[in-house]
C-alpha cells in the first residue's frame, strides 16, 4: 500500500523551489500595505516587521521545515509591507487639491508625447505662479492643442500659461486610481495649455535630451516613406511612440489578443535582443583570431544586451519597457555565466528586483500580465512536449514543424495565463488569441522587427533606411490583413462583466502553486483556480453608474449600456460599460431610446425593476421625489432631501463631491450604493484631493 506523503516530507522534497515564493510573499505584503484603508503608522510598521524578523531568527531552534517556511514567509510579507511604505514616503510630493486660476508656470520639459489629442508634456518644475516652493508640485502633466514656433524636445526650457486641475480619483468604484499612479510618478497636478511664451532649447543637455532628439529624427523619417496605419504602427514599434493609431486598429488588435503588439516590452525587447545575439555571432564569427582568444557566445551577450539597451531608451523607456529590459539582462546575464538563461529562479530575481525598486509597480496591469506570461510559460517547458525527436522527419522540416509548434504551445500558455487579467483590467477576452498571435508574431520576429532594427541601423544613409521602412511598411500590411481577418472569426471580442478581487486573488495563487512547485500536490493548485471562477457566477452587475461630477449617468440594462452624455464614446462611458460587460457598439445615448422620458432639463429612465430620475435643476423636484426609486440631482439638495421620502437612494452634487463617483446595484428587489472614496480610502495619494478631509 502506498504511503501518504507528510507535510514536512512534501516541503522537504521541494526544498529548491522555496527561492521560487519569495517574490510572491514579498508581494504580498505590499498587496496588503495598499488594501488598508488608512495609512498605518511608520512606527507600528518598523516594530511588525521587527517582531517578524526576530520570530524567523528564533525559527533556527526548531526542526521543522513547514515553522521555518512559515516564519520565513512571514519575514518577506513584513518586508514587502515595509518596502511599499518606504516607497510612498519617499516619493512624497506636493500636489494640487482644487482647480487655479490660469497660472504662469516655468520648468524643464522631462518628455514629450504625441498624441490623437495633442502633445503631452511632461514639466519638471521650476515656479508656478500663485504657489510657493513648498507648495508647488515637482512635476506636472499638461495637454498642448496649440502649435509652438520652436519644436519641443526634452530637455528645454519652457515658459507658459496653463489651466491647472488635481488629479481626478477614480471615474467607478473599484477602477484606476490616477491620483495613485500620478503620486509614485511624483506628478502633482495636470491641465491643459492656453498660451506658450518662451521655449528655450536645449537647457538641460542630459543622456535623456539626445535620446528624445533621436527619437525625434527616426519618427520624422517614418512619417516621410510610411503612410497611415502603417507609418503609426511603424512609429509604435521603433519609437514607442502612437499618436496616429485609430481606435478601429486599436480595437481589432484588441479583439484577436495581438494588442501587446503595440505596446514596446517583453517581445520587442526580446526580438531586439536576440537579433543583436544572431548578428553579433555571425559578425564576429568571420574573425578567427577572435575566436581563439574570446568565448562567442559570451561576447554576443554583452553585444546583445548593449542593443537591448539602446532599444530601451530610443522607444521611450515606459515601465513595462524597462522591466522586460531587466529581465532580458538577467537572461543575458546567465548566458555569459553559463547558466540556465530559462529558469524559474530568474524570473524571481527579476520581479524581486522590479518590487524592491518600485512596489506600487504590483498593482499595475503591465506587472501582472507580462509576468503571468513568463511563469506560465517556463512552467509549461520545464515539462516538455510538441518534440519531434524520435519522428522521422527530414531536419529542415523537423526545425519547421518544432518552430509552429513552439509558437502555437506559447501562444496557447501565454494566453491561459493572462487570460485572469485581462478579464479583470479590460472586461474581455478573446477566443482568437492562438490564432492571432499564431500568424502575427511569426511575421513580426522575422519580418517586421528586424527590417525596423535595420532601418534604424541605417540611418546614416537616407536611401538605405528608405528601403528597409519600405519592406517594413509591407510586413505590416500583412499583418494588419491576418489580424483583420483573425477579428472577423467566431468568439473573436467576448465581453465580461467586472470580476471581483478575491475571484483574481484565488485564480493567481492556484496558479502559482500549479507552476512554482512540483510533482503529484502541484496540481492542488487547480481546485483553489476552480473556486475563483466558480466565484465570478455570483458577482453582482452595477446597474446605475454616477461620474464624480453628477454631470454623467450611465445605465446597463438588457445588453445595452444609456448614457446620458451627448456624446456615445467617451472615456467615461467606455469604462462603465466595461465594467457591466456591455460591447462598446452597445452604448446608446438616452436620447435615441424610448426608455428615457425627458422634460427640460430633466429625465426619468424607466427599466423593468426600477426608475432613475436624473434633475439638472429642482423645478420638479416634487414630481420625482413621487416616481422615482432613484433619484439623482446635479445641484445640491440640502434641506430638501427630508421631504422628498419616495426614493430608497438619494444623491445629489454634494454627495458626489464627498464621496467621488458611485455605483448602484440592484438585488432580489433592493438597491445597494457602493462608492469609490470607500474603495480608496484615506491615504497619502487620496487625502490632498478627498473633498471629504477640506473645510466645507
Amino acid at each position: 500500500m502506498k504511503k501518504f506523503f507528510t507535510l514536512d516530507e512534501f516541503l522537504e522534497n521541494q526544498r529548491e523551489r522555496f527561492f521560487l515564493w519569495t517574490p510572491v510573499f514579498f508581494a504580498l505584503g505590499i498587496a496588503l500595505y495598499f488594501s488598508l484603508p488608512l495609512e498605518p503608522s511608520p512606527q507600528i510598521s518598523i516594530i511588525f516587521g521587527g517582531s517578524f524578523l526576530l520570530i524567523w531568527a528564533l525559527s533556527f531552534l526548531r526542526e521543522r521545515l513547514l515553522f521555518r517556511f512559515f516564519c520565513w514567509a512571514l519575514v518577506l510579507v513584513g518586508a514587502g509591507f515595509f518596502m511599499a511604505q518606504f516607497r510612498t514616503h519617499w516619493v512624497d510630493a506636493p500636489s494640487l487639491s482644487k482647480p487655479m486660476p490660469p497660472a504662469l508656470v516655468e520648468g524643464i520639459l522631462e518628455e514629450v508625447k504625441e498624441t490623437e489629442y495633442g502633445k503631452k508634456i511632461f514639466i519638471k518644475v521650476r515656479s508656478i505662479e500663485g504657489l510657493t516652493k513648498e507648495t508647488q508640485p515637482k512635476k506636472i502633466q499638461l495637454v498642448m492643442k496649440l502649435k509652438s514656433e520652436t519644436p519641443l524636445m526634452a530637455g528645454d526650457f519652457i515658459q507658459l500659461k496653463a489651466k491647472l486641475l488635481p488629479i481626478t480619483g477614480p471615474v467607478i468604484p473599484g477602477g484606476l486610481d490616477f491620483r495613485r499612479k500620478a503620486f509614485f510618478h511624483q506628478i502633482g497636478a495636470t491641465g491643459y495649455v492656453l498660451a506658450v511664451e518662451k521655449v528655450i532649447p536645449g537647457q538641460e543637455n542630459t543622456f535623456q535630451t539626445y535620446v528624445s532628439q533621436v527619437r525625434h529624427h527616426l519618427t520624422h523619417n517614418i512619417s516621410k516613406v510610411l503612410k497611415g496605419q502603417e507609418a503609426a504602427i511603424a512609429t509604435c514599434l521603433i519609437a514607442g511612440e502612437s499618436p496616429g493609431l485609430s481606435q478601429e486598429t486599436r480595437r481589432v488588435f484588441a479583439d484577436t489578443g495581438t494588442s501587446h503588439i503595440l505596446v514596446i516590452a517583453g517581445l520587442h525587447l526580446g526580438l531586439i535582443g536576440g537579433f543583436f545575439f544572431l548578428l553579433s555571432r555571425l559578425i564576429l564569427g568571420i574573425f578567427p583570431p577572435f575566436l581563439l582568444r574570446f568565448s562567442l557566445r559570451k561576447c554576443s551577450g554583452f553585444l546583445a544586451l548593449v542593443g537591448s539597451f539602446i532599444y530601451l531608451n530610443i522607444s521611450g523607456a515606459a515601465i513595462p519597457t524597462q522591466r522586460a529590459f531587466i529581465t532580458f539582462s538577467i537572461v543575458m546575464g546567465a548566458v555569459m555565466l553559463d547558466r540556465n538563461p530559462l529558469s524559474m529562479r530568474l524570473v524571481s530575481i527579476a520581479a524581486m528586483i522590479i518590487l524592491v525598486l518600485t512596489p506600487e509597480a504590483l498593482l499595475t496591469a503591465s506587472f501582472q500580465l507580462s509576468f503571468a506570461a513568463v511563469v506560465g510559460l517556463i512552467a509549461s517547458y520545464e515539462k516538455s512536449f510538441f518534440q519531434f525527436k524520435r519522428l522521422q522527419f527530414s531536419p529542415i522540416l523537423k526545425k519547421i514543424a518544432t518552430y509552429c509548434m513552439g509558437i502555437f504551445k506559447s501562444s496557447l500558455v501565454s494566453s491561459l495565463a493572462t487570460l485572469p487579467f485581462t478579464v479583470f483590467h479590460f472586461h474581455k477576452f478573446t477566443l482568437q488569441s492562438v490564432t492571432g498571435n499564431g500568424l502575427a508574431i511569426p511575421l513580426v520576429g522575422v519580418w517586421i522587427m528586424p527590417m525596423g532594427l535595420l532601418s534604424t541601423l541605417c540611418s546614416f544613409s537616407e536611401k538605405l533606411q528608405a528601403f528597409f521602412l519600405e519592406r517594413m511598411g509591407e510586413g505590416i500590411v500583412v499583418m494588419e490583413r491576418v489580424i483583420v481577418w483573425c477579428s472577423e472569426l467566431p468568439g473573436s471580442a467576448i465581453y465580461v462583466p467586472q470580476v471581483s478581487l478575491l475571484s483574481l486573488s484565488l485564480v493567481s495563487l492556484g496558479g502559482l502553486w500549479l507552476c512554482l512547485w512540483r510533482h503529484g500536490p502541484r496540481w492542488l493548485g487547480i481546485p483553489v483556480m476552480g473556486i475563483g471562477v466558480a466565484l465570478v457566477f455570483t458577482l453582482d452587475v452595477p446597474r446605475v453608474f454616477i461620474s464624480g461630477d453628477a454631470k454623467t449617468i450611465g445605465i446597463a440594462e438588457g445588453g445595452y449600456f444609456y448614457t446620458s452624455s451627448n456624446r456615445r464614446e467617451t472615456f467615461l462611458s467606455n469604462v462603465c460599460s466595461g465594467f457591466a460587460g456591455v460591447k462598446p457598439e452597445h452604448i446608446v445615448k438616452w436620447r435615441e431610446t424610448p426608455l428615457v422620458q425627458c422634460e427640460d432639463n430633466s429625465c426619468l429612465f424607466k427599466t423593468k425593476e426600477f426608475t432613475v430620475g436624473y434633475l439638472k435643476d429642482l423645478e420638479h423636484l416634487e414630481d420625482f421625489c413621487e416616481s422615482c426609486n432613484i433619484l439623482i440631482s446635479q445641484d445640491p439638495l440640502r434641506g430638501l432631501r427630508k421631504s422628498c421620502k419616495g426614493p430608497q437612494i438619494i444623491i445629489d452634487r454634494f454627495d458626489v463631491w464627498k464621496h467621488g463617483a458611485q455605483i448602484i446595484f440592484y438585488k432580489n428587489g433592493k438597491l445597494f450604493l457602493d462608492r469609490a472614496a470607500r474603495a480608496v480610502g484615506q491615504r497619502p495619494w487620496t487625502q490632498r484631493h478627498n473633498p471629504s478631509l477640506l473645510s466645507y
